[in-house]
């Protein structure tokens, strides 16, 4: 045998071997990929969830949006549905709005009498229940401050503030200002001022309310899970249920069993300062899970707020001083930390507005004292502009830890 024949079979064992094991590792491979297949053939099949069971719909009121979702088979009436919604936030609108000349608030606001002054229950329930929490808040809470929130630009009137208030127009304007200085007599349902000037504005609280009317509304037309948003305030009840879909539930068919029940899940967004609103994107900080018919309100100083001179001072004024709680001076480069925003969880949206107004104004040190006493779920978040981007930390009261089931992001 030569050298070259002796190569060659010597190659050809080789090449037979390396077949041989080849060979084998591929008919593995298929049979596993054949049981695979089987199984997924022959094993019962994962549900499908889909959502088919709820229905949506938004639209824009209060100059602001709103979005209402359910989930109820028997309601399936998105037309019907969003009609009930507007009907509701256009008649909160018309009697509460201070940018409407005509509606209930702004008749009263003009009038220089101090005689009592029937108004509709809508308004009467909101200034009543606006004038309590102003007592148990000793004022950080006021519906009276319009005339301070006119005169620092975030009122109806429109015109640009070119230069920060004097103290002396603050102090001025200071003396119209006052939750005492506002009554309320229920057995004939009417408000009266005892000082010609007293201006009411109810933003801060009449988004909240106008959620809960909705929500009224909605559990009258037997609506008992619901989603409820107005401009960022929002009520939820009941459970999101989902129906599954499998081999063994027909599509048509709605049964107890082939629907999933999962509570609503909300987010509370970490306090960014707003400098373009259509190209910020929302970065979320903590999510809630909204169980027995809770209402999230949050109020923040990153969305709505004026630059002057280089001074930055948010929309959110305390009534016992006049001014703005924030007030920063971009220019100063001196980075500091500050309260961002604050979110309230009660069983109805008006208290969780009003109160997430209040506690901003009072600031976590303060606030955080009177959350513990008056046992008020509330999650302070402060923005440490030390560092770039910046950094959040939080202040939650007790009820907010003990009660309320929430996770970070």
């Amino acid at each position: 045998m030569t050298k070259e024949t002796k190569y060659q079979s010597k190659q050809e064992k080789t090449s037979s071997k390396s077949f041989s094991i080849f060979s084998i590792f591929r008919i593995i491979i298929i049979i596993g990929l054949l049981i695979y297949l089987g199984m997924v053939y022959w094993l019962p099949k994962k549900p499908k969830m889909e959502n088919n069971l709820m229905i949506a719909t938004n639209g824009t009121c209060m100059g602001t949006t709103w979005n209402v979702s359910i989930c109820e088979s028997s309601f399936q009436d998105e037309a019907k549905l969003f009609e009930i919604v507007q009907t509701v936030l256009d008649n909160v609108d018309a009697t509460m709005s201070t940018y409407k000349s005509d509606s209930e608030v702004s008749r009263f606001n003009r009038s220089l009498s101090t005689d009592w002054f029937p108004v509709s229950p809508l308004l009467f329930e909101v200034v009543q229940k606006s004038l309590e929490i102003s007592q148990k808040t000793n004022g950080a809470f006021d519906i009276t401050v319009g005339p301070l929130v006119n005169l620092w630009k975030f009122g109806p009137d429109k015109t640009q503030i070119s230069q920060l208030p004097t103290e002396e127009e603050i102090e001025s304007t200071r003396k119209f200002v006052g939750y005492r200085n506002l009554q309320t007599d229920s057995t004939t349902s009417a408000i009266k001022k005892t000082i010609p000037e007293l201006y009411i504005d109810l933003s801060a609280i009449a988004k909240g309310y106008a959620v809960d009317l909705v929500a009224r509304e909605l559990e009258k037309n037997n609506i008992n899970n619901y989603l409820v948003e107005v401009g960022g305030e929002t009520r939820c009840n009941g459970e999101k249920m989902l129906k599954i879909e499998s081999n063994e539930t027909e599509k048509n068919q709605t049964t107890d069993d082939s629907i999933e029940k999962r509570p609503w899940v909300l987010g509370i967004e970490k306090p960014y300062i707003k400098k373009d609103f259509d190209e910020t994107p929302i970065f979320l900080y903590r999510k809630v899970i909204m169980k027995d018919g809770l209402s999230l309100a949050t109020s923040g100083d990153y969305r709505n707020y004026r630059l002057v001179d280089s001074t930055r001072f948010s929309h959110l004024i305390d009534p016992r001083t006049g001014k703005p709680t924030i007030m920063i001076n971009e220019n100063a480069n001196v980075p500091m930390k500050r309260l961002g925003s604050v979110s309230v969880i009660l069983p109805n949206c008006l208290e969780a507005d009003a109160y997430a107004t209040a506690f901003f104004v009072l600031g976590e040190n303060e606030g955080i004292e009177l959350a513990n006493r008056l046992y008020i779920p509330v999650l302070f978040i402060i923005r440490n502009e030390q560092t770039d981007p910046p950094q959040f930390e939080e202040v939650a009261s007790d009820s907010f830890l003990n009660k309320i089931e929430s996770t970070k992001f």
